[in-house]
């Protein structure tokens, strides 16, 4: 139909797929701009445009009156589009984008134990087809698990890893906290350089 599968996760709007597909590459644009910036300044010159920076740092280093202002526009796209900022804008996920598609944990189909319903079409927040293929391989997926949650026909969805054993959903948070934990200590053990400013 050329449309993306309209549902609970796709917020108000049905952006045609078409013009989906084209709005995700202002990812990369962002991203390059922001890496321009941050090299010109020797300073992180997105952390006030940050939605998650602004929201989590109450009202941090370089949090502007704008920034909140910009904050409230982000999340009330995100109500018309669901994920707008993640789909269209973030930079982070477009650096992440080609790491994604070569990852080891996969949405894997069992097209004999498939219905063909297309709830996980509907309820994927980032408007995937998982009904549609074997192994959703997508930078897109963040293995959320809506899909697998939403789906009605017991083994049909399930994560899965090389050369297709079964991975239990109940690994994936611990996997997040550990990476998360090894993110917090990398950061604090290697600090990058910034020019000081008298504030």
């Amino acid at each position: 139909t050329g449309r993306a599968t309209k549902g609970s996760a796709t917020g108000l709007l049905d952006v045609p797929r078409r013009t989906d597909r084209r709005l995700r590459w202002l990812r990369v644009v962002v991203l390059v701009a922001v890496l321009l910036a941050t090299g010109q300044s020797a300073e992180l010159v997105f952390r006030p445009c940050d939605p998650f920076y602004v929201l989590f740092s109450f009202n941090g280093h370089d949090v502007e009156p704008w920034s909140y202002a910009l904050l409230a526009v982000l999340l009330g796209s995100g109500a018309v589009v669901a994920m707008a900022w993640c789909r269209y804008l973030c930079p982070l996920g477009a650096a992440l984008w080609p790491f994604s598609r070569i990852g080891l944990l996969r949405i894997r189909r069992d097209a004999h134990r498939c219905t063909g319903c297309g709830l996980c079409d509907r309820a994927c927040p980032h408007g995937l087809q998982a009904s549609s293929e074997l192994a959703v391989v997508s930078g897109e997926c963040t293995l959320c698990l809506e899909c697998t949650a939403a789906c009605p026909a017991p083994g049909a969805l399930a994560v899965a890893a090389p050369p297709g054993a079964l991975v239990p959903t109940w690994v994936l948070p611990l996997l997040l906290v550990a990476l998360t934990a090894a993110g917090l200590v990398g950061g604090r053990a290697f600090a990058l350089l910034s020019y000081s400013h008298e504030y």
